[in-house]
């Protein structure tokens, strides 16, 4: 990790996680586990409740939980976030044009899935290349559609915001689950 720079607690979000469909031709990938809400999405209305930090997450586990339906609870994954903090726009790391929430998690139990470049411009998460534009055709993603490591996701981030992929500018996500991936899974 870069001298000075480090990836913070943002909260949390439940998901429901999508399976990959055909028409992304990324065999390694089985499951897509973007921060984009744009295949795996959140809850419905979950914004109209207006229980979210800043950041467009939710502080807690629990607080993350009362915006799925309760007929629904059993189909969602609550996923946690850490954020680098700095973001690219036109492929230069810049300072992060949001204030992050000051959090202790992520809860114990919880690690790494993998890590995001996520486009963000109107105050939430956008499009996630890898999984959105099919970046992981291009990109080494693995089974959750996720850069595997913090520096492939950081030079996936320069490389998205120069342009031909979704406007950015893009943040870098560490995505966090007590879930295991299908992979995991025996």
């Amino acid at each position: 990790m870069k001298q000075g720079m480090a990836l913070v607690f943002a909260g949390y979000f439940p998901k429901r996680i999508a399976l990959r469909d055909d028409w992304l031709k990324a065999p390694a990938v089985r499951e897509i586990w973007s921060v984009s809400g744009c295949i795996s999405q959140g809850p419905p209305n979950w914004i109209d409740k207006w229980l979210h930090n800043d950041v467009g997450l939710f502080d807690t586990r629990d607080l993350a939980m009362s915006v799925v339906p309760e007929e629904e609870a059993q189909t969602f994954t609550i996923v946690g976030y850490r954020v680098w903090d700095k973001m690219f726009d036109q492929g230069q790391e810049v300072e992060l044009r949001a204030d992050l929430p000051v959090l202790p998690g992520p809860d114990a139990g919880f690690r790494t899935v993998g890590f995001d470049a996520v486009a963000r411009s109107q105050g939430f998460f956008e499009c996630s290349p890898l999984s959105c534009n099919g970046g992981a055709e291009t990109f080494a993603a693995n089974e959750a559609c996720l850069f595997r490591t913090l520096d492939e996701a950081l030079a996936g981030a320069r490389e998205f915001s120069t342009g031909g992929w979704e406007p950015g500018p893009y943040w870098v996500v560490e995505v966090l689950s007590e879930r295991c991936t299908m992979a995991d899974r025996p």
